[in-house]
């Protein structure tokens, strides 16, 4: 009996434990959940902001080569413009909303971003850095430090401080004394080297010898003309191209100087040269404005050649008659090919991300 009635006692004195064991633990559950609905969410958002930071670089990158007055074309071979590729993340452009705006993070438009723009090297280790964009190493401004780098644009869009309506509210996590957490995402994308697009080439081949006098004409007071190897030297001779087709008539590279080339074209693909001053051309010619032509080792042929080299070229005058030439003057060094990345190499054709 003594037994029985200690044991008794003992269970009497536990009484209410299990209330105490299930507050505790209810405690821990509502920690966890809160864990997991906040953590959850903050994932959400963070993989909101990155894509918004993705989209934004992207769209900033793909401005280092693009014409102001026609958005669409990509400018001849020369230097990024670096200020067009900020203000594609920050401002708008008539209807078109800024890149930072097109997005949103946490339900809300995205307003606000960090921007760096400078020379990305494709062969360094991520996360990677920036060469400044205004004093390249060991180069002149507006040339990559190698023919590894890159022109690129750096975007950081954060949620913290004042920042795109400050930082993430927790749901749950106020209860344990966390009502809010900072988030931010970097994105940074690499103008990559590819093929000259279509639609980009004026279809007149020049020389090389013509190409290599680059630093001699420059500018509008150092100008060239341009004309047939039947009726100008080596060093002034260019000629009419039809690109990829066999082609002797006027009326198809009257259609490719609308038009441009009809496909991607690289170093060391054949073009044909269209031999002839068809001097009912000239009047086809666009004056007063920057292209890109193709470079050849062979101008005084009627045959395939292969493209050497492309070089920027501003028209300013387009004469027919007894003359027929060309006038302008180079707006970039010829390209000869030497690296993967940007005016290094062809034309710059795309961007891609690198962080």
């Amino acid at each position: 009996m003594k037994k029985l009635f200690t044991i008794s006692a003992k269970l009497k004195s536990e009484k209410g434990v299990a209330l105490i064991y299930v507050a505790i633990m209810l405690v821990v559950f509502i920690g966890v959940a809160a864990f997991a609905i906040d953590v959850g969410y903050q994932r959400v958002v963070r993989n909101q902001l990155q894509n918004a930071a993705d989209a934004a670089a992207l769209a900033a990158c793909n401005r280092f080569y693009r014409d102001p007055s026609n958005p669409q074309v990509l400018t001849s071979l020369g230097p990024p413009d670096w200020l067009d590729a900020v203000a594609e993340v920050t401002t708008d452009h008539g209807n078109r909303l800024a890149a930072i705006k097109v997005n949103t993070a946490d339900a809300k438009q995205l307003s606000q971003a960090s921007i760096a723009t400078g020379w990305w090297d494709i062969t360094q280790s991520l996360p990677g850095s920036l060469w400044s964009a205004s004093t390249p190493p060991s180069y002149p401004p507006n040339n990559p430090p190698t023919s590894n780098y890159g022109p690129a644009v750096s975007v950081t869009i954060a949620k913290a401080g004042t920042q795109n309506n400050g930082p993430i509210a927790n749901f749950f996590g106020g209860i344990l004394g966390v009502s809010s957490t900072n988030a931010s995402a970097t994105a940074t994308a690499v103008a990559a080297a590819g093929p000259v697009r279509p639609n980009a080439l004026l279809p007149l081949a020049i020389n090389k010898a013509v190409a290599d006098q680059e630093g001699t004409y420059n500018s509008p007071s150092k100008t060239i003309r341009i004309g047939s190897a039947y009726h100008y030297p080596t060093s002034q001779a260019g000629q009419w191209t039809s690109f990829n087709v066999d082609s002797n008539n006027v009326p198809t590279i009257r259609d490719l100087l609308a038009t441009g080339n009809p496909t991607a074209l690289s170093i060391g693909d054949d073009i044909w040269i269209q031999p002839g001053t068809k001097t009912t051309l000239y009047s086809s010619v666009p004056v007063g404005v920057d292209v890109v032509l193709p470079i050849v080792q062979n101008i005084d042929t009627h045959s395939y050649v292969p493209i050497v080299g492309f070089i920027g070229f501003h028209i300013t005058a387009s004469v027919g008659g007894s003359g027929k030439y060309i006038e302008g003057y180079f707006t970039t060094a010829p390209v000869y090919g030497g690296g993967p990345i940007g005016p290094n190499y062809g034309r710059v054709d795309r961007c891609r991300l690198c962080q």
